[in-house]
């Protein structure tokens, strides 16, 4: 995640104007694909926090299983399952720095929300500013469960209208200018 080379890629995304969505992966090689970072993500705080005016949005299983501070090496690069009864690094870092997002496509995203609904609820109102609605790939039969879920959770009252309408379609529109 912090190889010079990306960092300059990254600064000369963010000079033009263009938000970086990476691929997050625990280490590399192995048949896996992405930037890779260790447990509690060291790497990605130091290239968001050198880079301010780069938007960065992560996305994968590395990534969206930082959600729990309860993420240990067996679990950080699948889909942890379970309560998450401490909020972990992923939380705090869209808290903490303006210019990460994080982007719920694929089953990481859905995953880390949706394994602990109540924490996921909270966590979606509380960092919906942030969050961006995604598919990850697109095809025909696909299956997304996130948006049955969005909706469901929008109409019962576990997120606002405000919070659902940030995730799935807000957001997007100002990072890329389309407001």
């Amino acid at each position: 995640m912090d190889d010079p080379r990306c960092v300059k890629f990254f600064r000369q995304c963010g000079d033009a104007g263009l938000p970086v969505l990476f691929h997050l992966v625990v280490r590399i090689g192995y048949g896996l694909y992405g930037l890779a970072d260790d447990r509690g993500l060291p790497r990605l705080e130091k290239v968001v926090r050198e880079l301010p005016a780069t938007t960065f949005i992560g996305h994968a299983m590395a990534f969206w299983s930082e959600i729990s501070a309860e993420v240990d090496e067996e679990t950080r690069g699948g889909y942890p399952g379970g309560p998450i009864s401490a909020a972990g690094r992923i939380p705090q870092l869209l808290k903490e720095y303006p210019n990460l997002y994080g982007d719920l496509s694929a089953g990481s995203g859905f995953n880390a929300i949706s394994r602990d609904p109540e924490f996921g609820y909270r966590f979606l109102e509380e960092c919906q500013d942030k969050l961006l609605f995604g598919t990850d790939i697109c095809h025909v039969n696909q299956e997304v469960p996130i948006v049955p879920w969005l909706i469901e959770a929008r109409e019962n009252g576990e997120i606002s209208h405000a919070c659902h309408s940030k995730i799935t379609r807000r957001n997007a529109e100002r990072l890329l200018g389309l407001e």
